[in-house]
């Protein structure tokens, strides 16, 4: 029964989410990195490890946030998507993160609507392999009659979304154990960077 659960604004139902997985990124890091070079090879090289972390947060938070409109109502789902990108807007990285963030879930929504949309499950984690490794990513494509193609090794791509699927099902948890309430700011309220 929602009456006996704890009250939880949408605010800060977003706050924890957005921190939830960036710890977890953060923290898991090191062995998803290693995992990742010893299944595939030395040639799985990021530029910028600190980056990836913080991409693959964002591709964790865009296949998680995919859930919202299955557990909440339509306007509360809504508004739970824009205190996300708010509150990933008002770190460092400004903009960049509800543009990463929708980059994701377009890519999610367009699989879904394709002919084969068994391969949504594939959109976000191959739009991650190709912000890790930019033009590198034509090493891990699969030879088409002794030429490569633009196909991403299917176990690659099975092996990161292994990984992106490790950190969803914040949501359905939350909503488990909380009864969220509005927030007394708008979703859109612009807050001061620190």
């Amino acid at each position: 029964m929602d009456f006996f659960k704890k009250k939880v604004t949408e605010l800060d139902a977003s706050l924890a989410f957005t921190q939830h997985v960036l710890n977890s990124a953060k923290a898991g890091w090191p062995d998803i990195y290693t995992g990742l070079r010893e299944a595939h090879g030395s040639g799985f090289v990021v530029d910028d490890e600190a980056f990836a972390i913080f991409d693959l947060c964002l591709a964790a938070i865009a296949q998680d946030m995919e859930a919202l409109q299955n557990l909440f109502s339509v306007d509360q789902a809504d508004r739970l998507r824009r205190w996300v990108l708010n509150v990933m807007n008002s770190t460092e990285y400004g903009e960049y993160c509800a543009q990463e963030i929708e980059t994701y879930r377009a890519a999610w929504r367009e699989a879904l609507d394709s002919s084969e949309p068994r391969d949504a499950m594939n959109a976000i984690p191959a739009l991650l392999l190709h912000r890790w490794l930019g033009s590198r990513l034509r090493e891990f494509t699969i030879q088409v009659a002794g030429q490569r193609s633009d196909i991403i090794s299917p176990l690659l791509v099975t092996h990161v979304m292994t990984i992106v699927m490790g950190f969803v099902g914040f949501w359905k948890r939350f909503k488990e154990q909380y009864r969220l309430v509005p927030s007394d700011l708008p979703p859109d309220h612009k807050f001061r960077s620190r």
